[in-house]
Parts: structure tokens; sequence; C-alpha cells
């Protein structure tokens, strides 16, 4: 936010917690809350609840975030998730080897009572069992038979069986075209 012309520019108290004043607009009309020299000390706290839009259900998030749509923090010159912050400001620390998941699994969601800790095989797991990810399992002669003959009969296209069978219609074309005899598919868990 910037200082509008003849807004005065008040002294606050840096938010670092040191005690010392600055001004709350620099030279350029930024806002500020901390002196230049004191910017690392800034709590994670701080920083995790400046990006953050609690609401109920999933939290929103306003900080940047990674191609993937998780969000992140800067700290101390390292970037970090925002719902591991989350996890270990409601919940305390994560122990060395374990993620953080979600059971709404909408990554941008940061509300600790949505998330869990889990091994990375758990998390693969998770994906697997809530449609995220694919397994492997080889279809049968027999399957692959039946896919072939109920695209002859012309009823339904290619991609309406791929939604039914749950595999992707580039493959599925493969398979009945027989370019593609086998198919990797969902987990036999």
């Amino acid at each position: 936010m910037r200082r509008k012309k003849g807004e005065p520019n008040p002294l606050i108290i840096c938010a670092c917690g040191c005690g010392e004043t600055l001004y709350k607009y620099d030279k350029y009309g930024r806002s500020r809350l901390f002196l230049k020299e004191h910017r690392h000390f800034i709590p994670l706290s701080f920083q995790f609840e400046k990006f953050v839009i609690k609401k109920d259900g999933c939290w929103g998030w306003t900080g940047t975030k990674s191609t993937n749509g998780y969000p992140q923090i800067r700290h101390n010159k390292k970037i970090i998730h925002g719902n591991r912050v989350s996890y270990e400001l409601h919940h305390g620390e994560i122990p060395r080897g374990l993620d953080v998941l979600h059971k709404c699994d909408n990554p941008e969601c940061t509300n600790p009572d949505h998330l869990f800790l889990g091994s990375h095989l758990d998390n693969m797991h998770d994906a697997i069992l809530k449609g995220r990810m694919r397994g492997k399992r080889t279809f049968s002669d027999d399957f692959i038979k039946t896919i072939r003959d109920e695209y002859a009969k012309g009823e339904r296209t290619v991609k309406e069986l791929g939604k039914i069978y749950g595999i992707g219609a580039d493959y599925l074309s493969r398979i009945v075209n027989h370019k593609a005899r086998r198919y990797e598919y969902a987990c036999t868990c």
C-alpha cells in the first residue's frame, strides 16, 4: 500500500520485536513494518498470517504459489511450503522424513484441521485412492476384447468409453485400433 499525497507519515514500532521506531512509509511512499536491516528477523508466524485467508472449510492463500498450486513463503532466504508452516505452527514440529498431506485434496489449503502427517509412500497411496495418480495394473485379454467389441458396435465414442472405464482417450484409441495391447492403470489396492 502506498502513501497518498498529503497523508501523514506516522512513527511505528518495528514488527520484529526489537522496540525501535521507524516511519510507516519509506521515501518512495511504500508501506513497511520493519527496519530494512531487521527484515530477516520476521517471525514465520507473522509471514504466514500475512498471506492466509481464514474461513470455514479450506483456508485461502494470497501469497505466491508453486507451479502445483501449493502456498510458498520465503523465510531466511529459503522457500517453504505454506501447508508445512501451518502444520508446524498449529501442531508442532514435523518429524524428519514425513510429508504434510491434505484431507481435502486442495493444494492451496493451509487449514491445520485439513492437514495430517504421512510418509512419501502414504502420500502416493492417498493420491491413487483419491484418483489423482495412476498405479499399475495390466488389463486382461478379456477386458481388452470387451472394450474393442463395445467400440465396434459404434454406440459410444472413444471419449465416452474412456470416461466409463477411467482410461485416457488417447490410449483407449490406440487399444481399439489395435496399436496397443496393455494399459498401466489403477492400483489394485
